[in-house]
């Protein structure tokens, strides 16, 4: 009986997969770098939550981090959006950067002579403490403090959440 002789070489195909396997990990794992703070102009405010900060004729789009503020269509957003910019706009500001949210913006606390803007929105009733994504006990303490002083969007008997308000409107 013939049996053909199989090549022993092993095939390219076999190799370039044996590689991937190999290297994966080192990509898979690999965290995304990012700065840590970015320090510049604020050069647009967005909405209550995101911001541009110029550095060194780059900008950066910026998330407040642990903060929900109404949608601009929703009660209270031109308000907050309004806060925000009259804390921040044309002002130098400090992010401390905690990440990258799934958009590309980087996810920070924002910080204008030494003042937090994530805090200042909260403490002004003008945005939720993102409960979802922060367990910051003095963030929720914030929020606590302007529900019960009824300020801001608490003045509303009962004011939708932002993620709740994009929910529906999909």
């Amino acid at each position: 009986m013939y049996f053909a002789r199989r090549d022993r070489r092993p095939s390219i195909a076999l190799l370039l997969t044996i590689l991937l396997l190999a290297f994966f990990p080192l990509f898979a794992f690999a965290k995304t770098s990012h700065p840590a703070v970015i320090e510049g102009r604020v050069v647009g405010v967005h909405d209550g939550d995101t911001i541009t900060v110029l550095q060194a004729k780059k900008t950066y789009k910026i998330r407040l981090a642990s903060i929900d503020a109404p949608e601009l269509s929703q009660a209270y957003g031109q308000v907050s959006k309004r806060f925000a910019s009259d804390f921040a706009f044309g002002k130098l500001a400090r992010v401390e950067v905690q990440g990258v949210d799934r958009y590309g913006r980087y996810l920070g606390e924002v910080f204008v002579d030494g003042h937090s803007l994530n805090r200042a929105l909260l403490a002004a009733g003008l945005a939720w403490h993102y409960k979802q994504y922060s367990h910051d006990a003095s963030l929720a303490a914030l929020e606590s403090e302007a529900r019960s002083r009824r300020l801001g969007l608490w003045k509303d008997p009962s004011p939708m959440p932002p993620w709740e308000f994009r929910r529906r409107k999909k």
